[in-house]
């Protein structure tokens, strides 16, 4: 696992995933088991984000689980860079013009 992403076990159904340079800030994600299932919680823009991710069976469901959190974290955050890259591209759009 790359040395920016941690995760920190709080109690034994919940985990928090962190990222640099956001270790000082809140947890960006969160694994917790319940019912025997498992769940992710990400927040996205002020607004929670929350996913079945799989049945808990054992550890490498939790491990399964924490892989595809950081997968879906790292396609949210692509999806905002391609969104902030197309508005910049527009705006600057036809700047040597003037």
């Amino acid at each position: 696992m790359r040395e920016n992403i941690k995760w920190e076990k709080i109690d034994e159904i919940t985990y928090y995933l962190y990222s640099t340079p956001f270790y000082d800030d809140e947890h960006i994600a969160t694994l917790s088991i319940k019912d025997g299932d498992i769940y992710m919680h990400i927040q996205k823009n002020n607004d929670d984000v929350e996913d079945f991710i799989c049945e808990y069976v054992d550890d490498s469901s939790i491990d399964y689980a924490k892989r595809e959190i950081i997968d879906t974290v790292e396609l949210m955050i692509e999806d905002m860079a391609n969104y902030y890259k197309a508005i910049y591209d527009s705006f600057m759009e036809g700047e040597d013009d003037e």
